[in-house]
């Protein structure tokens, strides 16, 4: 059997690997994190909701995967009229609902 994931002090998956951190600089205005059970979570840094968000507007997304938690942010950031970063491995036009659809 494997060892276990270090936690951090919130009871969190540790970024052994700089993921979270890389995810962290490239969606600045979202706190990326694991949770114990290896979900991976990103909250909203803004206090406020802005005026007129669409329904889709979300202060919390998450993901299975570090990747799927990109897709979520970047559909995110599309509605507040942010681009995302590029994905790798996903074409440059794949953002927001398409990227989730993309498998490289």
């Amino acid at each position: 059997m494997g060892r276990a994931a270090r936690r951090d002090a919130a009871g969190g998956q540790l970024d052994s690997d700089g993921t979270l951190a890389e995810i962290g600089r490239d969606y600045p205005g979202w706190r990326p994190w694991r949770s114990s059970a290896g979900r991976w979570w990103a909250v909203r840094l803004a206090t406020r909701t802005p005026a007129d968000v669409p329904d889709e507007w979300a202060r919390t997304v998450d993901g299975d995967t570090a990747r799927d938690l990109r897709a979520a942010l970047a559909a995110q950031e599309e509605l507040t009229g942010h681009a995302p970063p590029p994905v790798a491995g996903w074409p440059a036009a794949a953002t927001g609902s398409d990227a989730r659809r993309c498998t490289p």
